[in-house]
């Protein structure tokens, strides 16, 4: 738009009508263009709920969401994707240019209509990706996702030499629940159980489902050991402390097992600190459940003693 039209203030926004939220996907503006509220519901957008042109030149408050003073010239143009709204175009201009830039609104809205089908595709193909690389249940990366990143990951950290946590989260007799209660509570509970990880751990950090109950937890730019094992203990507590609710109201209570290993502490391999994680939680296991095991050597000892037997 800034090549095409000469406009240097402006922001796209897409439409996600059944979430009933928006989201800003361009924005070349200084200040945020909308008040925040709206991106959470649409209807409250002019230029969305009539799929009109909405310009502020003879009505200052014709849209009272929009961020704009009265030396400018706010427009806001409905993009129609798929016979329905599915995004906004916004610029700002000052009142001296707007008589000359109204006279761009129709190759404007022309061009936005030609590129339409284009961003929608892109979209539709990014959506698709994110997708292929979660779990469809409980919304956490999957195996996939991990396979694909560790590589990239191993070698950025060779170069950065940063510390890497990582803990191996498994739910204690998660079978009885799928017995007791059917797979539906099982799958509430897998859900609710990766709430709780996504909740404490930061939002750079990572949350895979790794296998049937069984989560990862990578913890990126970790500054000493320490911290890797004291949230490992705090998901262990707040699990044991959850009342689970269950698709048919009951609440039933469960606990956890973790290990962890960090990177490159024990292991200078993101694969093998994985791998050393999942050594521990078996230990976990073993030394009663509802508890946190740090790698030692000696467990690798005795897998290997075990896979010799």
């Amino acid at each position: 738009m800034a090549d095409h039209f000469s406009l240097s203030v402006f922001n796209f926004v897409e439409v996600n009508s059944a979430d009933n939220e928006m989201e800003v996907v361009i924005n070349r503006m200084d200040s945020p263009g909308c008040h925040g509220y709206i991106l959470t519901k649409t209807e409250l957008c002019r230029a969305k709920r009539v799929g009109e042109d909405v310009i502020s030149m003879d009505n200052l408050t014709l849209c009272p969401y929009f961020y704009h003073d009265s030396s400018h010239v706010r427009c806001c143009l409905p993009v129609v994707m798929g016979g329905q709204v599915g995004a906004i175009f916004s610029f700002l201009v000052t009142k001296a240019e707007w008589n000359h830039k109204k006279n761009d609104l129709v190759i404007i809205k022309k061009y936005l209509i030609e590129t339409a089908p284009v961003f929608a595709s892109l979209r539709l193909l990014e959506l698709s990706q994110q997708q292929a690389m979660h779990d469809a249940l409980t919304g956490c990366y999957n195996r996939r996702f991990m396979d694909e990143y560790l590589e990239q990951c191993q070698l950025e950290n060779e170069r950065a030499s940063r510390m890497l946590g990582f803990i191996m989260v498994d739910m204690d007799y998660f079978k009885m629940v799928n017995d007791d209660f059917r797979h539906p509570a099982g799958d509430k509970v897998l859900q609710d159980l990766a709430d709780i990880l996504r909740k404490i751990v930061r939002k750079s950090d990572i949350v895979v489902r790794y296998g049937g109950e069984e989560f990862l937890v990578m913890l990126l730019d970790v500054n000493n050991k320490e911290i890797t094992y004291n949230i490992a203990e705090k998901i262990r507590k707040n699990v044991e402390q959850t009342e689970f609710i269950l698709p048919s109201g009951r609440k039933i209570k469960k606990t956890i097992s973790l290990g962890v290993a960090d990177y490159p502490y024990h292991t200078d391999s993101l694969q093998k600190a994985i791998d050393f994680a999942d050594l521990a939680l078996y230990a976990a296991k073993e030394n009663g459940r509802n508890r946190m095991e740090v790698f030692n050597k000696k467990m690798l000892v005795e897998a290997e003693g075990d896979t010799g037997a």
